[in-house]
């Protein structure tokens, strides 16, 4: 009898040391992993600044970053956000993961600046533990429209210049008359000159043939005398 009572007392002992071993020895049960991709499709004027801002976790990897051109980019990450800059005109593309220890609820705050534009926000809801982001900017040449300052600038401008070409034309035409006047000046002074020198060859001819005095003018008989 004893020693069935201390075969049994052994089994018990054997079996309450066992039991925690086996049972630390049990694989975790895995984590279900809820994902949810959120695409980001931006045309924005370079230079851009695109932040996204999120909840806290410290698994943030920033993946396959890429540009068609030869082109500048910054981009940086925290924790909390991540900023990505394009600095010129190109079409850039990455990959944002955010992964977290549970099931997490937010709203995914992206913030966008777009050349001299003020800044846009919208926002992604999310409530999963794994958050895939790919981002796709496509950055083009901001076009410039002008001021009313400008446009005044302009049109006092070409009225300036407008008056130039008049001012230009209008001595051109004074030089032409004075070039005329001093023509036609030329021309009375030669007629003037001819008619005087013309004058004075009359006046010299007809007082050549004025008798001079004491001359007898030649007489004519009447014809009764020689009756």
């Amino acid at each position: 009898m004893s020693k069935r009572v201390l075969l049994l007392s052994l089994l018990l002992i054997f079996t309450l040391i066992s039991a925690p071993a086996q049972a630390a020895t049990t694989p975790p049960k895995p984590r279900q992993d809820i994902l949810s991709t959120a695409p980001i499709n931006l045309s924005v004027f370079a230079p851009a600044k695109i932040k996204i801002s999120f909840d806290y976790t410290k698994n943030v990897t920033i993946s396959n970053v890429t540009c068609v051109g030869p082109s500048l980019y910054e981009v940086t990450s925290s924790p909390i956000d991540l900023t990505f800059q394009a600095l010129n005109i190109d079409d850039y593309s990455f990959t944002l993961d955010l992964n977290y220890a549970v099931v997490t609820t937010q709203n995914v705050k992206v913030t966008f600046t777009s050349g001299s534009q003020p800044p846009s926000t919208y926002t992604i809801p999310a409530n999963c533990n794994h958050l895939v982001f790919p981002i796709i900017i496509k950055a083009a040449h901001e076009p410039h429209y002008p001021t009313s300052e400008e446009i005044a600038g302009a049109v006092v401008k070409q009225i300036s210049s407008r008056l130039d070409v008049y001012n230009a034309n209008l001595q051109q035409i004074l030089h032409s008359v004075m070039d005329g006047l001093n023509n036609q000046s030329m021309v009375l002074v030669v007629i003037t000159l001819g008619i005087l020198v013309t004058a004075g060859f009359l006046y010299r001819n007809l007082r050549s043939q004025r008798p001079k005095a004491g001359d007898e003018e030649p007489r004519i008989d009447d014809e009764d005398d020689g009756a």
